[in-house]
C-alpha cells in the first residue's frame, strides 16, 4: 500500500496520468466536433403536414434546423434565421405536388424530408340551375 502511494507522489507518474487524461479529453473533443461536420444535421418540417389534401394554390412551408445549416426546397436555397427557423411560401399546381426539403452542412450528408400535397380543386365554378332558377356555387376537381 505504501509503495502505491509513493508511486502516485512521484512527479513523473503524475505527469503521465495528467498527460494521458488530457490526451483522451482532446481526442474525444475532436471526435465530437467531427461528428457534427460529417453526420446529417437535424431537420423538422412543421408545415405542411404529410399527405396534405388542399384546394389552396400556395402553402406556407415552415420548419427548423440547427444554426449554420443550409436549407433548400426543391433545389432553391432558403435562408434560415440565426436560430435555425425557416419559412417559405410555395406555389402549388393542380394535382400532386412534392416538396423536397434538404438540410446540409459543408461536409455533411444531407437530411431530406419530402412532403406530398394534393391540390384537389382547381377553383370555383358558377352554374345556373334551369329548373329552379337558382344560382349555385360549386367546386370542381
Amino acid at each position: 500500500m505504501i509503495r502505491l502511494l509513493d508511486l502516485l507522489d512521484s512527479g513523473t507518474t503524475m505527469k503521465k496520468i495528467v498527460g494521458t487524461v488530457l490526451t483522451i479529453l482532446f481526442v474525444s473533443y475532436v471526435a465530437y466536433e467531427c461528428r457534427g461536420l460529417v453526420f446529417a444535421p437535424p431537420l423538422a418540417v412543421w408545415s405542411p403536414s404529410e399527405n396534405l389534401v388542399t384546394d389552396e394554390r400556395s402553402i406556407l412551408l415552415e420548419g427548423k434546423t440547427t444554426p449554420g445549416t443550409q436549407v433548400s426546397v426543391n433545389g432553391s436555397q432558403v435562408l434560415p434565421t440565426l436560430d435555425g427557423h425557416f419559412s417559405l411560401r410555395v406555389a402549388l399546381q393542380g394535382g400532386l405536388n412534392t416538396l423536397e426539403v434538404k438540410a446540409f452542412k459543408r461536409y455533411s450528408r444531407p437530411r431530406v424530408i419530402e412532403r406530398t400535397i394534393l391540390v384537389s380543386r382547381s377553383g370555383p365554378k358558377f352554374s345556373h340551375n334551369y329548373k329552379t332558377g337558382a344560382e349555385e356555387f360549386e367546386r370542381y376537381e
